[in-house]
């Protein structure tokens, strides 16, 4: 015996000693001992043989299934766990398996389908089952399912994280389900009170409704999260929203960090908010550094021109525009009109009136 392994004829001295014709119970361990050797394919030809003779043996198959999945033979470990699941119904590894199969096999749209009517009709499924069947759904961009998944995931999850909630208020924020987005993010904030993330998307999902008084209420009512920028951000835009400028001024001018309006979003914050305090000047002096770091920067041109034209700087404030009005948007030629108006000069205000009226056709 060890003179035959030692020739690597090991393969052969096991068909030697297993007499296979005849004894389908050594035809299987032949099998398995092909499996533990290595010699998968080969392994897989015998599970064949003798399940030919031994149809009905369900663990035999699940044995063949597991080898052919393992062995990246996706198609015919599908193939096989179908069979085993007909031999094993109650076995609930198979069908993830099976779902599996599919997914790996590339076979998408059928391995979201089985996983669909799968959850649909039966009460046994797991949380790692509905887990691959929301990320297929997200791939395939069948949002209602994700919705779907996600809400079972929240119910098996013993402790669901705050991510957990978020990716299901971001599905529906993708569906535009305001709605139902705020109450999973209030759901959420009830349970995870220091979560500044979660104030920020319910902000967000507030202001989508137009309920920008809730979002400041919410927001002052979760102090905390003001540290965080981008909440410090919407806060600041929902009062201005809210057209509650000196509330603004206050909160600007306690700004908790130098940083809070370094960037040129908070700084065009910042100018509206002097702007709503009738403070013209200090507003121009912030649009000003704007324009002049960025003078093809519309937003804050037009900005910058129109504070302008409210301090009576209207020759100014047509030097700002003129550049715009080279390719005007319609907002360029609001202004102009605006601007012309103001001046007297109502024969060029109804020139850029009708240029916008044009543009609206």
């Amino acid at each position: 015996r060890d003179l035959v392994r030692s020739r690597g004829l090991g393969d052969v001295y096991k068909r030697q000693v297993l007499p296979i014709e005849g004894r389908s119970d050594l035809t299987l361990e032949h099998a398995r001992v092909l499996t533990r050797l290595g010699r998968y394919d080969l392994s897989l030809d015998r599970y064949e043989e003798y399940l030919k003779k031994e149809p009905s043996n369900g663990f035999a198959v699940v044995e063949m299934s597991d080898l052919a999945f393992e062995s990246f033979y996706y198609d015919r470990a599908e193939k096989h766990y179908r069979r085993a699941i007909e031999l094993l119904p109650s076995e609930l590894g198979l069908r993830k398996r099976l779902g599996e199969s599919l997914y790996l096999d590339s076979r998408y749209e059928e391995a979201f389908d089985y996983y669909k009517d799968y959850l649909e009709s039966n009460d046994s499924f797991d949380l790692e089952m509905v887990q691959t069947f929301s990320r297929l759904a997200q791939s395939l961009g069948k949002y209602d399912d994700v919705s779907a998944g996600l809400v079972e995931v929240l119910k098996l999850k013993e402790n669901p994280n705050s991510e957990d909630f978020l990716a299901l208020a971001r599905n529906y924020y993708y569906r535009k389900d305001y709605g139902k987005q705020s109450v999973v993010l209030e759901q959420a904030l009830d349970t995870f009170p220091d979560d500044s993330s979660l104030v920020y998307f319910l902000g967000l999902s507030y202001s989508a409704q137009k309920q920008f008084l809730q979002v400041s209420a919410m927001i002052e009512k979760n102090q905390k999260s003001l540290e965080d920028p981008k909440v410090y951000q919407l806060y600041v835009e929902v009062l201005i929203a809210n057209q509650e400028y000196k509330k603004a001024l206050k909160v600007a001018q306690g700004a908790l960090t130098k940083e809070a309006f370094e960037s040129t979003a908070m700084k065009q914050n910042l100018a509206q908010i002097y702007e709503g305090n009738q403070m013209y000047l200090k507003a121009s002096e912030v649009l000003r550094e704007l324009h002049r770091s960025d003078p093809s920067d519309q937003s804050s041109g037009l900005a910058l021109a129109n504070v302008l034209s409210t301090m009576g700087k209207r020759d100014e404030a047509k030097k700002i525009l003129a550049p715009y009005l080279e390719q005007p948007s319609p907002s360029v030629l609001q202004t102009a009109a605006a601007l012309a108006a103001m001046s007297g000069e109502f024969k060029q205000a109804e020139e850029y009136q009708l240029a916008l009226s044009l543009i609206h056709i």
